[in-house]
């Protein structure tokens, strides 16, 4: 699956609390619970999206700016890298390119964060 399949599969996953809230609130005749739940929904998503950035920001930047080697191995601080924690984190800098969970889940929670205050104020 390419990247943009993902980023759509993330924000509908995203989107089903919304949906499942809306559908109890018309089944029980009870809006007022829906602001309150959506509000946390956001709040949830949000912190989740930011620790996802903290985390893959922080490796990226560390691959960028820790691995500095001239052509003898060394870094610019003349460490050489053992072969073994090279491989760790080239392995885990991989990883952290797969960061396309994290931008569909910060806009859905400042989404949800923005219904919820629209309707707490329309009332």
């Amino acid at each position: 699956m390419n990247k943009t399949v993902k980023i759509i599969i993330t924000t509908a996953l995203a989107g089903l609390p919304i949906a499942a809230f809306g559908i109890m609130a018309i089944v029980t005749q009870n809006l007022s619970w829906l602001y309150d739940q959506l509000f946390i929904c956001g709040i949830v998503f949000l912190i989740i999206g930011l620790l996802l950035f903290m985390r893959y920001n922080h490796i990226e930047r560390k691959h960028k700016f820790g691995r500095s080697t001239d052509e003898y191995g060394k870094t610019s601080w003349g460490v050489q890298l053992n072969p073994k924690y090279e491989a760790q984190f080239e392995e885990g800098y991989q990883a952290s390119r797969k960061h396309w969970l994290m931008l569909p889940l910060i806009l859905t929670g400042l989404a949800y964060i923005i219904i919820s205050i629209i309707l707490v104020y329309t009332r």
